[in-house]
């Protein structure tokens, strides 16, 4: 039986799993591309919160 702790990691681990496949690369794209977080988020076909393209963003930055 699993615990709320295990079934907790298990969906932060598919959720960033779902993100990497479906929006990290497509950020990172058109950021390199020179399009702002907000013009970033009309472009995908998928609603994502400004918040996260941010975040992303300054996480690729760091990672540079």
């Amino acid at each position: 039986m699993e615990t709320n702790e295990e079934n907790s990691a298990f969906n932060r681990a598919l959720h960033n799993f779902t993100f990497d496949i479906a929006a990290r690369g497509g950020i990172r794209h058109l950021y390199n591309l020179g399009l702002t977080a907000s013009e970033i988020q009309k472009e995908l076909d998928y609603p994502l919160p400004l918040e996260r393209i941010e975040a992303e963003i300054r996480a690729y930055e760091a990672e540079s």
